[in-house]
């Protein structure tokens, strides 16, 4: 079990989104059987994604996260080309 500490603080800022009702019907019942309010329940879900890795939640969005890791690997070339050789290496 993942325990967050999701509040005000200096690190921390506000995120409204727009969802359908449905969602928010199971959110606030969910928030209100652990006696939370359902913005604290909704954090907890951005916080759980986060420490999850921020997987992609679309299609979109893996295409995009693959064309951005492909970029960062292209702005290290050297650096991947170590990796592959330390991975020959080993075999």
């Amino acid at each position: 079990m993942f325990q967050y500490n999701v509040g005000k603080s200096s690190i921390s800022g506000v995120l409204g989104a727009q969802v359908r009702n449905e969602i928010i019907v199971e959110v606030t019942a969910r928030a209100e059987s652990l006696s939370i309010a359902k913005g604290r329940f909704a954090a907890l879900i951005f916080e759980k994604w986060f420490a999850d890795g921020c997987p992609p939640v679309t299609p979109a969005d893996a295409a995009m996260e693959m064309l951005r890791n492909h970029a960062q690997a292209a702005e290290k070339p050297q650096a991947v080309f170590d990796a592959g050789r330390k991975k020959l290496a080993k075999r």
